[in-house]
């Protein structure tokens, strides 16, 4: 062979061998370090709930509905400090980002009598990136690194969500704002008006453009859900940081956007208002620190409180507000939810606990379905941990039934407990099986 032929062979059998190791090197990653799930396309109905609760007389769904409409307030990057108020920070030593939304306070201090409000620490799982939260405060799954590159080019979420469950079961949602949520759920607004919201730069645009329709579009009768997603927030720490002036005037002005939806809700309406995540102090996001991760969530609504606030502010997953959103309205919860019912805001009606017992019990029933589910569809759960959370639902719900034929107050407290024990042993389940999850939709 002549040098120059074996100078090519040679060369091509390098370029080869590291084109392989490339591949087996990106492999690798992607199978051991990204996180990846199966995701199912199984939904959730009405009739599941007479298979849980047969001797429930409810007209609705899955239980009683506790409202007709829920406003949400989506402010990107609202992070949980931007939302809580020092009375002992002196005024000329504020950080720009602090005590910018007193309204929060104003309420959170209001009579029990007549004002339902809790404030409460939001985790985002990572990546926090606006469409995978968006994902996850939808349809109460966990994000994925893989999908994370997708943040810019949103495409329709295949996966149960109570944002399908509540078209499909005769509710009406309106959407302002931030036109991912038009990517992620065509077809599903009686009105929408989106705007992109991907130039950091331009502070004021998308705000403006919720704000041209907000109040016109609350008046109207004929909604369940209103979502308006500002940007400005987000904008600002992209561009200046939360350090800035700019901060300060655009908190300001989202004070004064929540004093006049306040103005316009009657007591049959929740305002819920958050963050999709946090932001970094130089105003980034997208990993997994605290600064990013820590968003808050207010609920408020102009019924009597049930639940005692807490005096410390009490940290819930963002997953969490899935199957709390969606019993709220009357609706099942998605399939492969993964969060728990939220107890300051289900604790309503005549009697406050039981109904807490009975949406404790219908959210154990749906993670119970979708842990078989799962199990069957992949088999790749531990079999000691899988049949130990099973035996864990198995007494609780006969602790249920127990209970419920009972209505000892003491028996309510351990059954509460029992509740509390199962979706904490699901957590930690969960959180310790992610390195297993694959990308696949069935």
């Amino acid at each position: 062979m002549s040098p120059s032929l074996w100078n090519t062979a040679s060369l091509c059998f390098l370029l080869v061998w590291l084109f392989s190791l490339h591949s087996i090197a990106v492999f690798l990653f992607s199978d051991g370090f990204l996180l990846r799930r199966t995701a199912l396309s199984n939904t959730s109905n009405c009739s599941n709930r007479r298979q849980w609760q047969e001797a429930v007389s409810s007209k609705q769904c899955w239980m009683d509905k506790r409202f007709d409409k829920i406003v949400i307030v989506i402010i990107d990057s609202l992070r949980l400090d931007f939302a809580l108020f020092d009375e002992r920070l002196p005024q000329l030593h504020t950080p720009h980002y602090r005590n910018k939304l007193p309204i929060i306070h104003e309420l959170l201090s209001s009579s029990p009598e007549e004002n339902d409000a809790h404030i409460f620490r939001f985790i985002a799982d990572p990546p926090t990136t606006t469409m995978q939260r968006l994902k996850g405060l939808t349809t109460g799954s966990l994000p994925t690194f893989i999908d994370a590159g997708n943040n810019f080019a949103s495409s329709a979420i295949a996966e149960d969500n109570w944002v399908t469950l509540a078209r499909d079961n005769g509710l009406t949602s309106v959407m302002l704002g931030d036109d991912t949520w038009l990517s992620l759920f065509p077809q599903h607004f009686i009105r929408e008006f989106g705007y992109n919201p991907f130039d950091v730069k331009d502070l004021h645009t998308v705000d403006n453009g919720v704000l041209k329709d907000l109040f016109t579009e609350l008046k109207k009768p004929d909604w369940n859900v209103l979502l308006a997603h500002f940007e400005g927030v987000d904008h600002v720490g992209h561009r200046f940081g939360p350090s800035h002036p700019e901060m300060a005037s655009k908190l300001s002005q989202m004070d004064g956007v929540l004093r006049d939806v306040v103005d316009l809700l009657d007591s049959s309406t929740l305002m819920i208002v958050m963050g999709d995540h946090g932001m970094t102090p130089s105003g980034d996001h997208g990993g997994d620190s605290i600064d990013e991760m820590n968003a808050a969530l207010f609920a408020y609504s102009k019924q009597q409180r049930l639940w005692p606030q807490a005096k410390d502010v009490k940290a819930v997953s963002q997953i969490d507000l899935v199957p709390t959103i969606s019993l709220l309205l009357g609706l099942p919860i998605p399939f492969s939810n993964l969060g728990f019912v939220i107890p300051e805001l289900l604790s309503f009606g005549s009697n406050p606990r039981e109904t807490l017992l009975r949406a404790m019990q219908l959210n154990a029933h749906q993670l119970s379905r979708y842990l078989n589910t799962y199990n069957t569809v992949s088999g790749d759960l531990p079999l000691g941990e899988y049949h130990q959370l099973k035996a864990d639902f198995e007494m609780t719900e006969r602790s249920f039934q127990s209970v419920m034929s009972n209505t000892v107050t003491a028996d309510s407290e351990l059954l509460l407990d029992h509740y509390r024990k199962y979706f904490e042993g699901w957590q930690v389940f969960v959180q310790g099986q992610q390195h297993t999850f694959k990308v696949v939709l069935r």
